[in-house]
Order: structure tokens, then C-alpha cells, then sequence
């Protein structure tokens, strides 16, 4: 089975096992976002607090909500919450590169261009956002991966995870990234033992 369809199918039992709507809303001049919502048994019903973990990644609190999605379609109340993963930018900053993104905040930040991922982990509609990139790929010192930084190359294989994704869907990239690495001979090149505290959400080294 190949890597796409192992995704879609995954994607499919999470909807179907998780009572999951994960959706990503991707304006063309907007911020881009990531929407998460969970059923609730009725209108009273409490949503749960957000962990400090969840908060400090950039999620947004639990909050009421009623979605079309719940009860097999004809609607229902839910608990949402939001993460932004990528901001609209104005003319006069580095532009937007929707397959750019920070894998290092320390100091002035690094970050990686995935659209070069030799694996073409994100081509499939369950792993929307997701990318991998082998060890040397190119550094970038600002947000539209236009300029290299210093050191210009990543040390090691880098993955990563769409925000949000749950438990089960980052294990099932994790494990087809992992495959297909073997598949294709690329040597595995880890980097720090997680948890990274410099890493953002949903990236790894493998």
C-alpha cells in the first residue's frame, strides 16, 4: 500500500474511531488556520480547559459552539478551539511561502522549505501540511525561505507534523516517513531527544 492511500485510510479511522472535525482554512490573504472541534452531549455541557502545554504551542481556549458536522451531519453542539500556524504578511516583508516554516525558535529563528520533501508526505489530503526533509537540506533565516541562514544546511532529518494533528495520525506519518526512508536508503540522521523545548509544534527530528 502506498503512501498515500495509508494516509487517507488513517484519516478516515481517525474521523470514524475520534468524533473528530479537524479542518485547515487556508485563505489566500489571510492567516492560516487550523480548527479543532470535539461533540458535546448538550447545550450545558462544559468544554474542557486547554493545558498550559496547548497554550503556550498557540492554541486557543475551548470554546462552545454549535457545528453542522456533529450527529452524522445534522448538527449539533460541540467544543472548538483554533491554532494559527502561518500569517499573512504585508508587501514590504518576506513573502508568504506556504511550505515555509520556523523549525528553530532560538535566537532570530530557522526555517525549512518543504517543498523539496523527496518523500511527498503532504500529497495526500490526510496529511495536508505534513513534510519531511533528509539532513543538509537548506536553513532559511526568515519566514518566506528566501534567505539561508548561517549555518546554511539542517543537521538532520526533519519532520513534520501538521499542529493539532491527533496521536494517531502523527504515529501513522511518523511510521509510513519512516518506510519510506528505509524503502529509499536514506540513513536516518535524528537530532535531540524530544521533548525539544526549542522545536515548535509538530516538528521532530528522525
Amino acid at each position: 500500500m502506498g503512501m498515500r492511500r495509508v494516509l487517507v485510510a488513517a484519516g478516515a479511522v481517525l474521523l470514524a474511531t475520534g468524533g473528530l472535525s479537524l479542518v485547515g482554512a487556508l485563505p489566500a490573504s489571510a492567516d492560516q488556520v487550523w480548527f479543532q472541534s470535539v461533540g458535546r452531549t448538550s447545550a450545558t455541557a462544559a468544554c474542557t480547559t486547554s493545558s498550559a502545554g496547548d497554550l503556550v504551542t498557540g492554541w486557543s481556549q475551548w470554546g462552545a459552539t454549535w457545528e453542522q458536522w456533529a450527529n452524522d451531519g445534522s448538527g449539533g453542539w460541540t467544543c472548538s478551539r483554533s491554532i494559527t500556524w502561518a500569517t499573512s504578511r504585508s508587501a514590504e516583508s518576506a513573502p508568504l511561502n506556504a511550505t515555509c516554516f520556523q523549525i528553530d525558535t532560538r535566537g532570530g529563528g530557522i526555517w525549512a522549505d518543504f517543498s523539496t520533501d523527496p518523500l511527498s508526505v503532504s500529497l495526500s489530503q490526510a496529511a495536508q501540511g505534513a513534510g519531511f526533509l533528509p539532513a543538509n537540506s537548506p536553513a532559511y533565516s526568515d519566514a518566506g525561505c528566501t534567505t539561508l541562514a548561517n549555518p546554511s544546511t539542517i543537521p538532520y532529518n526533519t519532520l513534520r507534523v501538521p499542529p493539532g494533528s491527533s496521536q494517531l495520525l502523527a504515529f501513522v506519518i511518523q511510521l509510513v516517513v519512516q518506510n519510506e526512508m528505509a524503502s529509499r536508503n536514506l540513513p536516518s540522521v535524528p537530532g535531540p531527544t524530544p521533548p525539544v523545548p526549542w522545536a515548535p509544534a509538530g516538528i521532530e527530528f528522525v
